[in-house]
C-alpha cells in the first residue's frame, strides 16, 4: 500500500493550464488505469467461476467469435474514461472505476461522451488520438456483430442474386424448406458424401417459423428476431457453406386451390423469382426438396401445395433426364399415405415419407446384435427352446413400431413340432394405454393383444398394461417379468427420463436376476435418444455398461470388489457386452444413405432380383414358363399407373395394398436373412455355414428335399442334419411370413390361392402342416437365397 501511494505521487495534479497535460504523465496515468480495468475484469471472471466453473472454459471463450476483440477494445475504453475523469487527486483513478466501466460499454453503443472528459485533456492531441481511436474501433466491433447476426441476410442475399444470375449449373440441387436440427444434420451429412464432388448446391429457405412461431412474437419484434441469427446458426451456415434465402410467407397461408386461378406460388405468391431461376436454368438432373420441420401437418400441406407449382412442372417437363423428389417428415399412417401414393401423377417426381422413429427401428433390424434370436436357446436343428421375453416402455411411434418388429422376427420354431412357433411374449407399459392400444389394434387386429387382467388368456403374446412409469405397480410389475426378461426397450419421449429409467432397470436386473453375473445373461435394454450432440447419454451408458461388465468379471472371484476389467480411452477397442444401447440419435437418422440414396432399400432390391432369378431359372429347369421380371420402380409405377395404358388414371385401392405388402416383404426378407444365418450358425456352427455354397445343395421346382451334389463330400448323418436345419429355417420363415402378415391386419381366408387386397385375406396364413408342398417350396427359396446357396443356379 505505502509501495502504491508513493508511486501515485507521480501522478500530476491538473490545474487549469493544459500546458499541464504531457504525454509521459498520460503514460503514467494510463498504466495505471490499465492495471484497474484488469483488475476489475479478473474479479469478473473470479465471480463467474464462483457461479459456475464452465464460465472460465478458455478454450470455450475463445471460440466465441468476437469475444477478444470485445474484450480488447472494453479494456482501451476503460482506460480512456477512467484517465479522462482523472482529477489530479492520487485516488482518483481507482474512484473513477465505476463510472469508467460504464463508459466503457457505451463505446459499443456508438455513445462519446466527450462531457465526462475533464477540459485539460480536450487540447492533448495524443489523448483524443486514442479517444476517437477506441470509439472508432467499438463501433468496428459492433457493426461486426451487426454483420455477423442481422447483416448475415444482407449478404447472403447477395450471394443468392448472385448465383442465380452468373452462377454455375450444377448437377443436383438440394433445397431445405426451414432451418433447425434435422436441416443441419442432412445438410452435414450430404456435404460429408460430396467431399470429392463440387458438382451440388445446398439452398436451405429460412421461413417464418424458424424464428420461434406465429403465436411468439408479432409486429416489428418478431421480423427483427426473424432477420437476425443466433450465433449457434450463423455458425452452422457458414459451416455448410451453403445458399441462405427468407421466406416470409409459410405455405400454409398459401393459397393454391385450383379454383384460384393461379399455381404460380414460388415466384407469384412467395416472390422466391431466384430460386425459381436456380431451379429451372443452374440445377441440371435432380431436385431434391426437403420439409423437416416438427410440424408434420405443415410438412404435408407445403409438399401437396408445392406439387401443384409450375417451376416444378417445366423443370420436369423440360427435361427427360430431371427428377424431383420430395422428402416430408411425417409418419407412415394411412393418412399420410394419400400423399405419397395419390398425389402424385408423375413417373419422375416422387415423394418420401421421413419418419425417424419408424426410422430408428428400421436400423436396428440392420445389425444382427439387436435381432430376438440371440437371447433365446438355439438347438442343434435350429429350433428354440426358451421363451423369448420383451418389454416395452412407452407406446407410442417408436413402441408400436419396436412391438412389431420383435413380434415379427422373435418368431421361431418349437421343438418337436412341425413348424409351430415357440414361446414369445411382449410386455407393453404406457400410462395412456387405452388411447394407444386402439390404434395398434385397428392396424393389426390379427395379433392376439392381452391385458393388463391377471385372468388373462394364456395365448396372449403382446399383453398391454396400463401403469405409470413412475409408480409403486411398475417396478412392482418389473421385479416379476425380470425373473424372464432378456430384452427391454425404452421409449416414452424425453431422452433424460428415458437414460433414467434404462439405468433404474439395469440396476434392478443386477439385484434379481439369477444369470446376469453369468457368461451369456442374454439380456439388452435399448434406450430412444433423439439429440446426443455432446455425447452426454453416451457417457453415461457407457459408465453403467463398465460398471456392469466389471461385476461379471468379479462374479467368479473371492473377492467380489476386484475385477480385471481395465478403463481404456479408446471406445471403439473395448470388448464389454454392453446392456445399455442407445438408439434412434437424430444425427445418425438424418444421413445420406439412409434417406436419400436409400442404401437399405438398394439391399432390399437387390435380395428381390436374386430371389426372382432364382425362382425363373427353377421353373425353366422344370418346364415352366418364367415369370415376368419387373424391377422395383417399374413395378411400383405399374401398379400406381404411372406408366402403361392406365397412366393418368387413378390406382385402385387393392394396388396400393399389394404394393404396401410386397415392399414390406422385400425389406423384411432382406433384414430376415442375418436371422436365419445365426440359426444356421448356432444350430451347425460358422465353418459349416460358411463351406454350405460348395455342398452343391439342389431343389427341384415345388419341392422341399433337398440333394447334395458339391465338391465336398458329407456322410448321410451330415447331410440329414444340414437337412432338418434347412426344413426348420424354412418353417422360421413361414412364421415370419405369418407375423409380417398379421402386423398388416390380414387374416386367414379361403384356399391357399385366395387372395383379397382391399379385404386383407389372405389364403396361406395358415400352419406350416396345412400347406402344399408347392406353397412351401417358396420359403425354401427364401432360405436359399439368405444362406447364399444360389450361386450355382444364378450362374446359369
Amino acid at each position: 500500500m505505502k509501495w502504491i501511494l508513493l508511486s501515485a505521487n507521480w501522478l500530476p495534479s491538473l490545474h487549469a493550464d493544459c500546458s499541464q497535460i504531457n504525454n509521459r504523465w498520460l503514460w503514467d496515468m494510463a498504466s495505471w488505469s490499465s492495471l484497474f480495468g484488469v483488475m476489475v475484469a479478473l474479479l469478473a471472471l473470479g465471480l463467474a467461476y464462483c457461479a459456475d466453473k464452465r464460465y472460465l472454459n478458455f478454450g470455450r471463450m475463445a471460440n466465441r467469435s468476437f469475444l477478444w476483440e470485445f474484450v480488447l477494445v472494453w479494456l482501451m475504453g476503460f482506460v480512456v474514461y477512467d484517465v479522462g475523469m482523472y482529477t489530479g487527486e492520487p485516488w482518483s483513478l481507482l474512484g473513477n472505476v465505476p463510472m469508467a466501466i460504464l463508459h466503457a460499454f457505451g463505446v459499443f453503443l456508438l455513445d462519446s461522451d466527450v462531457s465526462a472528459v475533464h477540459s485539460p485533456f480536450h487540447n492533448s492531441a495524443l489523448y483524443m488520438l486514442f479517444f476517437s481511436l477506441v470509439h472508432f474501433l467499438g463501433a468496428l466491433v459492433s457493426m461486426m456483430i451487426v454483420i455477423k447476426h442481422f447483416g448475415f441476410n444482407v449478404i447472403a442475399a447477395a450471394k443468392f442474386f448472385w448465383t442465380s444470375h452468373f452462377g454455375s449449373v450444377k448437377r443436383v440441387t438440394y433445397l431445405f424448406w426451414g432451418m433447425n436440427d434435422a436441416t443441419y444434420y442432412m445438410s452435414e451429412d450430404i456435404k460429408a458424401h460430396h467431399a470429392s464432388d463440387e458438382d451440388y448446391r445446398i439452398i436451405i429457405v429460412r421461413t417464418n417459423d424458424d424464428a420461434g412461431g406465429t403465436n411468439v412474437r408479432n409486429g416489428m419484434e418478431r421480423l427483427f428476431d426473424f432477420l437476425s441469427l443466433h450465433s449457434h446458426d450463423v455458425d452452422r451456415l457458414h459451416h455448410l457453406n451453403c445458399l441462405v434465402t427468407n421466406a416470409f410467407i409459410a405455405f400454409s397461408q398459401v393459397d393454391a386451390l385450383p379454383h384460384a386461378g393461379c399455381l404460380d406460388i414460388l415466384s407469384d405468391q412467395l416472390r422466391m423469382r431466384s430460386l425459381c431461376r436456380l431451379i429451372e436454368r443452374k440445377t441440371q438432373c435432380q431436385l431434391h426438396v426437403f420439409f423437416l420441420s416438427d410440424d408434420e401437418t405443415a410438412n404435408l400441406q407445403s409438399v401437396d401445395k408445392i406439387l401443384l407449382d409450375k417451376t416444378i412442372d417445366h423443370f420436369i417437363d423440360s427435361d427427360k433426364q430431371r427428377k424431383t423428389i420430395f422428402y416430408c417428415h411425417a409418419r407412415r399412417d394411412s393418412a399420410h399415405r394419400v400423399v405419397v401414393e395419390e398425389t402424385v401423377t408423375k413417373e419422375r417426381i416422387q415423394v418420401k415419407l421421413v419418419d425417424t422413429s419408424h426410422d430408428s427401428v428400421e436400423q436396428l433390424k440392420c445389425d444382427i446384435q439387436f435381432h430376438p434370436v440371440n437371447y433365446v436357446k438355439v438347438e442343434h436343428d435350429a429350433t428354440v427352446s426358451s421363451c423369448f421375453h420383451a418389454l416395452i416402455v412407452g407406446f407410442g411411434e417408436v413402441g408400436q413400431d419396436m412391438a412389431k418388429f420383435l413380434y415379427e422376427f422373435g418368431a421361431f420354431v418349437k421343438p418337436g413340432s412341425l413348424g409351430l412357433r415357440a414361446g414369445f411374449r411382449c410386455d407393453v407399459v404406457d400410462k395412456n394405454m387405452s388411447q394407444a392400444a386402439g390404434m395398434f389394434y385397428a392396424n393389426s387386429p390379427a395379433v392376439k393383444l392381452g391385458s393388463t387382467d391377471d385372468n388373462q388368456p394364456h395365448e396372449a403374446q403382446v399383453v398391454l398394461h396400463q401403469i405409470d412409469m413412475l409408480s409403486v405397480d411398475f417396478y412392482q410389475k418389473l421385479e416379476q417379468w425380470l425373473k424372464t426378461l432378456n430384452y427391454v426397450v425404452v421409449a416414452m419421449g424425453d431422452d433424460e427420463t428415458n437414460i433414467t429409467l434404462a439405468v433404474k432397470v439395469l440396476k434392478w436386473a443386477i439385484r434379481t436376476r439369477d444369470n446376469m453375473r453369468g457368461t451369456n445373461p442374454n439380456f439388452r435394454i435399448l434406450v430412444r435418444i433423439k439429440n446426443d450432440d455432446d455425447q452426454h447419454y453416451a457417457r453415461i451408458a457407457q459408465h453403467y455398461n463398465r460398471l456392469w461388465a466389471a461385476e461379471k468379471c468379479a462374479a467368479h472371484s473371492k473377492w467380489l470388489h476386484q475385477c480385471t476389467i481395465v478403463s481404456q480411452r479408446n471406445e471403439h477397442n473395448n470388448q464389454i457386452n454392453e446392456p445399455i444401447t442407445l438408439f434412434g440419435i437424430e444425427r445418425d437418422t438424418y444421413t445420406y444413405d439412409g434417406i436419400i440414396s436409400e442404401k437399405l432399400k438398394h439391399e432390399a432390391m437387390g435380395f428381390r432380383a436374386i430371389y426372382n432369378k432364382v425362382v425363373n431359372v427353377l421353373r425353366q429347369h422344370a418346364g415352366y414358363e418364367p415369370y415376368s421380371e419387373m424391377d422395383w420402380d417399374d413395378e411400383r409405377n405399374d401398379l400406381m399407373q404411372l406408366t402403361g395404358p392406365f397412366m393418368g388414371y387413378s390406382p385402385t385401392y387393392s394396388a396400393k395394398m399389394r404394393l404396401q405388402r410386397i415392399q414390406a416383404q422385400n425389406y423384411a426378407n432382406c433384414y430376415h436373412r442375418l436371422t436365419k444365418q445365426r440359426l444356421f450358425q448356432l444350430a451347425l456352427g460358422q465353418q459349416t455355414l460358411s463351406d454350405l455354397p460348395s455342398y452343391g445343395l439342389q431343389r427341384p421346382w415345388g419341392s422341399c428335399v433337398y440333394s447334395f451334389s458339391g465338391e465336398k463330400q458329407l456322410t448321410e448323418n451330415e447331410q440329414g442334419d444340414i437337412a432338418r436345419v434347412m426344413d426348420v429355417l424354412a418353417q422360421t420363415e413361414h412364421l415370419r411370413w405369418n407375423a409380417s402378415h398379421q402386423i398388416l391386419g390380414y387374416r386367414l381366408e379361403g384356399d391357399q390361392n385366395h387372395k383379397d387386397e382391399a379385404r386383407l385375406e389372405h389364403g396361406c396364413l395358415r400352419e406350416w402342416s396345412q400347406l402344399l408342398p408347392d406353397v412351401q417350396s417358396y420359403d425354401y427359396n427364401v432360405v436359399d437365397v439368405s444362406l447364399g446357396i444360389v450361386k450355382p443356379i444364378i450362374d446359369e
